[in-house]
């Protein structure tokens, strides 16, 4: 018998099932600008949560760009930085060859936190 549950990637479409409570409230969260953490064990759906209201929230608001960022592999300051950068540039490019990969030297990178963490507004 084949199990109706989709493990080792995302649940998309017919696969994503009866989580109308989470959308609902993280939707609004989208729609009212609230940070949101997710917490819970591996597997149990949170990136296709945030993929499904992602992607419901983008058809209603054309001018919003969402930016994804797993923080599961990073374990320094550094990679955040470097990460999120690229994340929002990835997000906002308009194509992907203007997307160019930013490497911040160590001293560079702490010198100009604030400056990478503002990089969404700025853009």
């Amino acid at each position: 018998m084949d199990s109706p549950f989709v493990f080792g990637r995302l649940a998309t479409d017919n696969a994503f099932i009866n989580r109308v409570e989470e959308i609902k409230r993280l939707s609004g969260n989208f729609q009212h600008g609230v940070n949101t953490t997710l917490i819970s064990p591996r597997r149990w759906g949170k990136s296709s949560l945030v993929q499904k209201c992602s992607k419901e929230f983008l058809k209603k608001n054309k001018a919003v760009r969402i930016a994804y960022l797993d923080l599961f592999a990073l374990r320094t300051e550094n990679a955040f930085y470097s990460a999120f950068s690229e994340a929002v540039i990835k997000a906002t490019s308009g194509k992907l060859e203007d997307f160019t990969q930013i490497e911040f030297e160590i001293k560079e990178l702490r010198q100009n936190a604030e400056t990478i963490l503002n990089l969404p507004q700025k853009i």
